[in-house]
C-alpha cells in the first residue's frame, strides 16, 4: 500500500468518525428539545389544571380519618346524596334537560357534559335504558390546594352490560359539615309536599320558594375509571 493510499485511507476514517460525531451531537440535541417542550408543556398544563386533585393517589384510609377534620361528616348522608345526583344526572341526560345538573357540578366540568354524555355512551352506556345502581360507596378521599376530595365508586347494571364508575367531589377544605350539610331536603317546609333533589325556586304545591338541596359537594369529575365488568 503505497503512501497516498494510506492517507486516503486515513482521510475516510476520520471523515467518517467526524460525521458520526456530528449525528450523535445532533441526536442529542434533539432528544433535549424534545424533554424541554415535554416540561414546557406539563409545566403549562400544570397552571391550568393545579386545582386538579393526582386522582391515582386517593387515600384509602377509613373516613374516620376525614371525621377528624368534619366531626359531623356523615357517610350515609353523603352517599345517599351521591345515589340522587347520580339518578339525576341519568334522568337529566335522556330528557337532555343538562340545566338541572349545575348546582350539582363544578362549573368549569359542568360545561364539559355534552363531551361526558358521549363518552358514556360511547362505552356503552345507554341513558334510554332501564339501569339499576348495584353498588355504591366511599373509596378513597384527600384534601389537596385547599380543597377536599372524595371518591366514589358506583357499580351500575345497565341493560345486560355491568358497569363500574368512579366520580369525584369536591368542596373548599374550610366547609364543615353541620346538622343541615350533606343531607337532601325531602319535603317543603311551608306545606310539607314530598319533592325530589333538583327541585329548585318554587314548590309545585304551594308554590313557596325553596331550595332542596344543602349538599355542598360539587362534582369535578366523572371518568377515572369507566371499565365493562366481566359477565
Amino acid at each position: 500500500m503505497t503512501e497516498l493510499q494510506i492517507l486516503l485511507n486515513l482521510y475516510i476514517f476520520c471523515a467518517f468518525l467526524l460525521s458520526g460525531w456530528v449525528i450523535i451531537k445532533y441526536l442529542f440535541a434533539m432528544i433535549k428539545k424534545r424533554k424541554s417542550d415535554k416540561n414546557n408543556e406539563n409545566e403549562e398544563k400544570s397552571d391550568e389544571d393545579d386545582y386538579r386533585p393526582d386522582y391515582s393517589s386517593f387515600e384509602h384510609n377509613s373516613i374516620s380519618g376525614y371525621r377528624k377534620m368534619d366531626a359531623n361528616f356523615s357517610t350515609n348522608d353523603f352517599e345517599e346524596n351521591v345515589r340522587e345526583i347520580f339518578l339525576l344526572f341519568c334522568e337529566s341526560i335522556k330528557k337532555n334537560k343538562l340545566s338541572v345538573l349545575k348546582q350539582f357540578f363544578e362549573p368549569e366540568y359542568y360545561k364539559k357534559l355534552d363531551t361526558i354524555k358521549k363518552e358514556y355512551e360511547v362505552g356503552g352506556f345507554d341513558f334510554n335504558k332501564k339501569f339499576e345502581i348495584v353498588d355504591l360507596y366511599i373509596s378513597g378521599w384527600k384534601r389537596e390546594n385547599k380543597k377536599d376530595y372524595m371518591r366514589v365508586r358506583i357499580r351500575v347494571r345497565n341493560q345486560s352490560k355491568k358497569f363500574i364508575l368512579e366520580w369525584i367531589f369536591e368542596r373548599d377544605e374550610d366547609f364543615m359539615t353541620d346538622n343541615l350539610m350533606g343531607k337532601t331536603l325531602k319535603k317543603c317546609p311551608n306545606c310539607g309536599a314530598s319533592l325530589g333533589i333538583g327541585d329548585v325556586t318554587k314548590c309545585s304545591h304551594c308554590r313557596a320558594t325553596i331550595k332542596t338541596s344543602d349538599f355542598d359537594w360539587l362534582v369535578s369529575n366523572t371518568g377515572v375509571v369507566f371499565e365493562k365488568e366481566r359477565n
